[in-house]
């Protein structure tokens, strides 16, 4: 292998070992949000790290103010029992979400992880055919190609779309929840909610359908009943002119 190989893998392995790298921070959570902390005091911030981390604490400030308010043990009871469950159930929705959420991260994870090895073996079968890399351009567009290989490879298991259906359920459940508690509070305040304006809107259309219909009804009456007028004047015109005939061959009958 030349000098010029062996710099064009050395700079091509530093850029898998960098993605490798900021990999395994992404996947320690919390150690990879205290270290986009210091990269912002050090003037390099990372605007991801700094959004997940804000997004956690708040998530996690909204749960210990949700929780505090609710017994940890035990069956709802009082007057605000009906209150209380769909709390309970809302937040045993999230946490079913955020757990079928972090495998789909996993798997997401594992692919990205698939990807940077496909990629390095092909660099190494290049420079031993001595075909290597030209520029940063070849090297994205071949990682862009192991990535999709390993992606369809992972997409397409049973698995993965099981694991798809389960997170689109949950996030379903997550929705009726939220919305089962949020109407419980406009009730409150006499305001209208998501199902009575459902409601409203069905009762709206079936209006808007029976008017069509009483439209088209009362049109194709009105276009029968002048078929009809016509249909008789010309009976009648018809008629008239019968007679008027009848009339002058009894005229010249009488005159011959």
């Amino acid at each position: 292998m030349g000098q010029g190989q062996e710099t064009n893998e050395n700079w091509a392995q530093a850029w898998i070992d960098e993605q490798r790298e900021k990999l395994k921070q992404a996947q320690a959570g919390g150690a990879g949000s205290q270290e986009g902390a210091a990269g912002t005091e050090s003037g390099n911030p990372d605007l991801s790290l700094l959004m997940q981390q804000l997004g956690d604490d708040w998530r996690k400030l909204y749960e210990r103010f949700v929780r505090a308010g609710l017994p940890s043990k035990g069956v709802p009871l009082g007057w605000g029992r009906e209150y209380e469950q769909a709390w309970r159930d809302l937040l045993a929705a999230q946490a079913e979400y955020r757990k079928l959420e972090a495998e789909v991260l996993a798997k997401m994870m594992a692919v990205h992880t698939d990807a940077l090895d496909r990629l390095e073996r092909l660099i190494k079968t290049r420079s031993q055919e001595n075909r290597p890399l030209a520029n940063m351009r070849e090297l994205y567009d071949l990682w862009v190609e192991c990535g999709e290989q390993a992606y369809a490879g992972m997409a397409h298991s049973e698995g993965y779309c099981r694991l798809q259906a389960e997170l689109a359920n949950a996030a379903v459940r997550v929705r009726a929840k939220q919305q089962a508690i949020l109407e419980q509070l406009l009730r409150q305040f006499d305001l209208p909610t998501r199902s009575e304006l459902n409601s409203v809107h069905r009762e709206l259309r079936a209006l808007r359908e029976q008017l069509a219909q009483l439209k088209g009804d009362a049109t194709a009456a009105a276009t029968a009943r002048r078929a009809s007028v016509a249909k008789a004047a010309r009976r009648s015109a018809a008629k008239d002119a019968g007679k008027k005939a009848q009339e002058k061959a009894k005229k010249k009958g009488r005159r011959s």
